[in-house]
């Protein structure tokens, strides 16, 4: 398969797991050629918690904080591909 073909396969994926560390990430999957119809997003807040908690938990479907680990994705992958 070629670079071209495979890149408009990726585009045409209709579900997207988002890790994101900003609120400007939470758009990432939307729009496009082929906008997905399905995206889990995951926040990692990591700073001012006090001020940033609340509008990660309203934009986000999941939130780590303070650099947390990565084990809650690795069990959602290892899920998702059936291990």
């Amino acid at each position: 398969m070629g670079d071209d073909e495979e890149h408009r396969n990726m585009l045409k994926r209709e579900s997207v797991i988002l890790l994101g560390d900003s609120m400007g990430d939470v758009t990432m999957g939307d729009g496009g050629p082929f906008p997905p119809s399905t995206i889990l997003r995951i926040g990692f807040c990591n700073k001012d918690l006090d001020a940033n908690l609340d509008n990660y938990k309203r934009a986000f479907d999941c939130v780590i904080l303070n650099d947390g680990s990565m084990a809650p994705v690795v069990t959602l992958l290892e899920g998702v591909i059936g291990q």
